[in-house]
């Protein structure tokens, strides 16, 4: 550790108050908005006001660090005006001698390797969260890592941005692209349900049970079992993949994928699918998926973007089983409603689509590289595995509020 680097811990570093829990009566509609950990973290979700009176660290305005303590732990800088704090937030006010931006970048830092507790809805208690050992460099060099990571972050954002108007963009034209227009010269397009789809040389089924397939099957070195997590944005993902020696995939032949299979997730988020490619054929079918295999009058990689269409996966959620969590089963899957065209439009829908979908793997696996970065940046700065040399603060003078003093 270096010398001017001082241990100490987050409760050393900064104050933790938590929010008001409103009771529902105090949900009147009127005063500022509540802030909930959604909205903390989706600026999108719109939340409920009140005119509940509250102590001052319960009230946030643009610029203050707020720390979700429960179910995420993530730490964020509001920007969005004033508003209450709800429970399960910390508003978190660092001491003199440590930027708030540091500060937050020490959390961020900390939560991979903080104590959790709870299974349904994780959390880290304020005694441990206070505890956790951290590491203090001098203001200078606090500043110059907070430079150097919001460097990083806005090329981080830039590329988020990117990827939502790419799918935006890709939503609009399948929308465009899916739906037969009134005056088209081309054959009707045929209403049919999935299973009609995956008839004769289809099939529709439910990968292998629990029963057939157990955790101590899974071996380092062997055929690939494509689970819901390592289904990615419509591809398969070896990362982490399990995998099952020779005789259990012998044993379980009924299960192995074919190229043009679309493989879908049973259980949680059931929209979850993705198109099985030559590369993975061979793979099997995993537990807690589902096996969709078209005939072979059918174009996959059409059906695997009418099944991806807003108003399918919708469909699919709708008529969804289970109450804590959504399931699907074969009988659910087989019914979902296809509007069918000829198999040239087919094509050439699918040809559209699978260029589009080429460039929103490439905007994605672009922002998880940053995010990779991102994360090995922050630990070995924040560790002192890598110092910033004092040299770097003459660039500091575009960001006044980060200059040296």
């Amino acid at each position: 550790m270096h010398e001017d680097w001082k241990p100490t811990t987050i409760g050393n570093l900064a104050t933790f108050d938590n929010g008001y829990p409103f009771k529902p009566t105090e949900l009147d509609g009127n005063g500022l908005p509540v802030i909930r950990i959604k909205q903390l973290l989706d600026p999108t979700q719109v939340p409920d006001k009140s005119s509940a009176l509250v102590r001052p660290t319960q009230i946030i305005d643009s610029g203050d660090l707020i720390f979700s303590w429960s179910a995420t732990l993530a730490a964020r800088i509001w920007d969005r005006g004033p508003a209450l704090l709800n429970q399960h937030l910390f508003k978190v006010i660092e001491v003199p001698g440590v930027l708030r931006e540091f500060m937050k970048l020490t959390l961020e830092h900390a939560i991979p390797n903080m104590n959790t507790h709870g299974t349904t809805m994780m959390h880290v208690t304020k005694r441990e969260l206070v505890a956790h050992k951290v590491l203090l460099p001098p203001l200078d060099e606090q500043k110059r890592i907070v430079d150097a990571m919001s460097a990083v972050d806005a090329a981080l954002s830039d590329n988020q941005q990117l990827v939502q108007s790419i799918g935006a963009a890709r939503s609009a034209m399948l929308t465009t692209l899916l739906s037969q227009g009134a005056d088209s010269e081309e054959l009707p397009w045929q209403e049919r349900d999935l299973s009609e789809l995956c008839d004769r040389d289809g099939t529709i089924q439910t990968g292998p049970f629990g029963s057939q397939l157990h955790s101590y099957d899974y071996v380092d070195e062997g055929t690939p079992v494509v689970m819901p997590t390592n289904m990615w944005h419509g591809r398969i993902v070896l990362d982490g993949i399990a995998r099952v020696k020779d005789e259990d995939r012998d044993r379980l032949s009924r299960h192995s994928l074919r190229a043009g299979d679309i493989v879908y997730s049973r259980r949680g988020d059931v929209t979850k699918s993705s198109l099985v490619t030559e590369a993975e054929a061979g793979f099997l079918c995993g537990t807690g998926c589902l096996l969709v295999r078209p005939n072979s009058g059918v174009n996959s990689d059409w059906l695997y973007h009418w099944l991806n269409r807003d108003s399918t996966k919708k469909w699919v959620i709708d008529h969804a089983v289970g109450a804590t969590m959504a399931n699907l089963n074969t009988k659910i899957l087989g019914r979902v409603p296809v509007e069918v065209p000829p198999v040239a439009t087919q094509q050439s829908i699918a040809e559209l689509a699978n260029a589009f979908d080429a460039i929103d793997h490439e905007a994605r696996s672009s922002v998880s590289k940053y995010q990779a970065l991102r994360s090995q940046l922050l630990s070995s700065l924040l560790s002192g595995h890598h110092r910033i040399p004092t040299s770097y603060d003459e660039m500091l003078g575009s960001n006044p509020d980060l200059v040296p003093a």
